[in-house]
């Protein structure tokens, strides 16, 4: 690729895009949202992260101590 490619290329890429490579949707009900920037909002946290810790803390859980107590520290993510 050339330079000049190169750069109309970073010029494409936008902050928030460039924020949503990699990701995908998750589709969820509309109260659920809700609720979550709602949460989000009490505590100051993005609710896409709050989103993503309570999705990848249950994904761990299931998936390497499934007897285990789930407990939530949101307040590590500020």
């Amino acid at each position: 690729m050339t330079e000049k490619a190169i750069r109309k290329l970073t010029d494409f890429m936008t902050e928030d895009l460039q924020v949503k490579v990699g990701r995908k949707k998750i589709w969820v009900y509309g109260h659920v949202r809700t609720e979550l920037r709602q949460l989000a909002t009490a505590h100051g946290l993005d609710p896409e992260l709050l989103a993503e810790y309570f999705i990848q803390l249950g994904i761990n859980t299931v998936k390497h101590r499934p007897e285990a107590e789930v407990k939530f520290d949101i307040e590590h993510l500020k």
